[in-house]
């Protein structure tokens, strides 16, 4: 188990300049997406594309999205990062390519008078490489005008950039999980449809993402299903809490959740038990990524607010402030990471002893970890992260929640 207890981080700064920071076998660099999607509140931030430089310290790339339109929702696969803004009401995307960083890529949807549902925002790959923008869009008041628009990452991807009507791309949908950070991020919520589970756009459009065996298609009948992550390899589908287990506390005397996973190249589908009843989880090639936590709206403080940035500016937010009102106010988060990885079943665990922190990427046998305001990167050997070492510790690293390697 790896601990940053106060004298270990204050070592591991002292020491982090003379340490190699390349992922074994590779030769390139980390750049670092910013972004702070506030969807419940009239607040916008700006999102920014980094380097680090030789101080480990963040280096501008480019701007992604001004402050002033601020950040819709942010999706990301594989190497590609489509950043959705303004704030509200969206009406553009940002596509980063990290073949080509430093190239702008603006795609203007024409989506006046309507509006994005957010849960629906999701990403497909209806052919390798060629990743997609869905989004299932509905005019207020009118729930029956919903469309889906699909946006290709691909400037030159054959046919329009923009497609109407794109709801059976669904079928090849993509999500990386939930990222960490203060707000609250949507989950993608399914459908169970027979020995199926799908997305369901209108009452006669239902789109099939999976085969269910029927043992578990049976232990889910009666259940809201959530799509967890979803790649080409591997799905994992959750069941959503029912609102009266919330309200009575059924579900704050549970521990753990049970999750359904595919896997797609073998065909083969398992049960795992994921520690949390209300934890982020991601996913990177095999591994599985999780922040404990714990649904408790009763719960005392959680640990390592004192270290979060408590003032806002015009393009940082108020990090404990948004904790206090969205993802700690009803969730207990004592600052417990997880990996584990489905192919092989090695599960690592790690204590940080602070809210604001995440597991950003896991390369190879290296994993990028964030804790507030500084990012590490440790080895992954055996059931432990050994050889841990300072990639960047800068004011604006709290923003960042999705990294790549670029070679």
């Amino acid at each position: 188990m790896l601990f940053h207890s106060k004298w270990e981080i204050i070592g591991i700064l002292l020491g982090a300049l003379a340490l190699d920071v390349t992922p074994t076998g590779a030769e390139g660099g980390w750049y670092f997406l910013s972004g702070t999607s506030t969807l419940d509140t009239d607040r916008h931030y700006p999102s920014f594309l980094y380097t680090s430089d030789s101080r480990n310290s963040l280096r501008v790339v480019r701007q992604i999205v001004s402050g002033e339109d601020g950040v819709h929702s942010i999706r990301a696969h594989g190497r590609v990062a489509f950043v959705v803004y303004p704030h509200l009401p969206p009406r553009a995307v940002s596509i980063v390519h990290l073949d080509a960083p430093e190239s702008a890529d603006e795609v203007v949807l024409n989506t006046e008078g309507e509006v994005v549902i957010d849960n629906r925002a999701i990403l497909a790959e209806p052919s390798q490489q060629d990743v997609r923008a869905l989004m299932w869009l509905v005019r207020p008041g009118n729930l029956s005008s919903r469309t889906v628009v699909s946006i290709a990452g691909n400037v030159s991807s054959k046919g329009k950039r923009i497609q109407t009507d794109a709801w059976r791309e669904y079928s090849s949908l993509r999500f990386g999980g939930v990222e960490g950070g203060p707000v609250m991020a949507p989950g993608v919520v399914g459908v169970l449809q027979g020995n199926t589970v799908g997305i369901k756009v209108t009452d006669n459009n239902y789109v099939v993402v999976d085969q269910i065996p029927s043992d578990i298609a049976q232990q889910m009948r009666g259940e809201t299903p959530s799509f967890l992550v979803a790649t080409g390899e591997y799905l994992g589908v959750g069941i959503m809490h029912r609102l009266a287990d919330l309200q009575s506390g059924a579900v704050s005397k549970k521990t753990n959740e049970t999750v359904y996973v595919h896997d797609r190249q073998a065909n083969r589908w398992s049960t795992i038990t994921l520690e949390g009843t209300c934890s982020r989880t991601r996913i990177f090639g095999p591994w599985l990524a999780t922040i404990v936590q714990y649904w408790n709206p009763n719960h005392a403080p959680n640990p390592g607010a004192s270290n979060e940035r408590n003032v806002e500016t015009d393009t940082l937010p108020n990090v404990r402030e948004l904790y206090t009102v969205f993802a700690g106010q009803k969730c207990s988060i004592p600052g417990d990471l997880a990996l584990r990885n489905l192919r092989t079943g090695q599960t690592i665990a790690f204590h940080t002893g602070q809210e604001d922190s995440e597991i950003l990427r896991v390369e190879g046998d290296i994993v990028l970890y964030r804790i507030n305001d500084t990012i590490y990167q440790a080895k992954i050997v055996g059931d432990q992260l050994k050889d841990a070492t300072v990639v960047v510790k800068d004011e604006d690293v709290p923003e960042i929640h999705w990294a790549f390697w670029s070679q």
